[in-house]
């Protein structure tokens, strides 16, 4: 399955982030923000590419026909919407490849996420182990997890006005039945843990530390 996309080239300067800023009416929570939906827009691009090469069943069996539609309503919806709200990888990368300054900040923080989710997920699996991942449901707790952090997601209305409770539902009911049908514990440690256990922890983990990232310059 792909993964989100490699790092960008960049530069950084303090300067850059405070002309962004003003000209967005952003603070940086706020572009923090767009940045990470930007990177699940990337992983959405991940979840309906999998779905294209047939590889959804990676994902749990124990969700149902009509559980998988909503979740591929629900993923169909978002994905539109942050189409049209947030900037693309690729408009990114292209904008950084032609210098232009401007979004350089963007890019420090899309990097900073890829790494962070590299560097988890390396952490997560054995060598020889591959990896089982849900994109899908690694958006939906990226974002529950940041509201969590106390980033409202002020300048985007459908992400700060959607708990996605009912998806959320479908998979905590799914680990607890892969619980019994694996014989998972409720152990912290990774091999005793459901994929669904492990997507949870991972977008944690993630969050955990992209709150804390500062911008300084070279």
């Amino acid at each position: 399955m792909t993964y989100p996309r490699r790092d960008l080239l960049i530069n950084r300067s303090s300067d850059f982030l405070l002309l962004l800023l003003k000209q967005k009416q952003y603070t940086f929570s706020n572009l923090k923000e767009e940045v990470l939906l930007t990177f699940c827009l990337n992983l959405l691009d991940c979840y309906f590419n999998a779905d294209l090469h047939n590889e959804k069943k990676l994902l749990p069996d124990f969700i149902d026909v009509g559980q998988r539609q909503i979740i591929n309503n629900h993923m169909s919806i978002l994905k539109e919407y942050l189409e049209k709200q947030v900037i693309s990888y690729q408009t990114l990368e292209n904008l950084i490849k032609n210098k232009n300054r401007l979004m350089e900040p963007y890019g420090f923080l899309y990097n900073k996420l890829a790494a962070l989710f590299r560097n988890h997920v390396q952490n997560m699996i054995k060598k020889e182990e591959k990896f089982l991942w849900i994109p899908d449901m690694l958006v939906i707790y990226l974002i529950s997890d940041m509201k969590e952090f106390n980033y409202k997601f002020s300048k985007f209305d459908y992400i700060r006005e959607n708990s996605f409770e009912d998806i959320l539902n479908i998979y905590h009911k799914t680990d607890s039945i892969l619980k019994i049908f694996e014989n998972k514990s409720n152990s912290k440690d990774i091999e005793d843990q459901t994929v669904i256990k492990r997507m949870s922890n991972l977008s944690l983990k993630i969050i955990g530390k992209y709150n804390t990232i500062k911008y300084k310059s070279y």
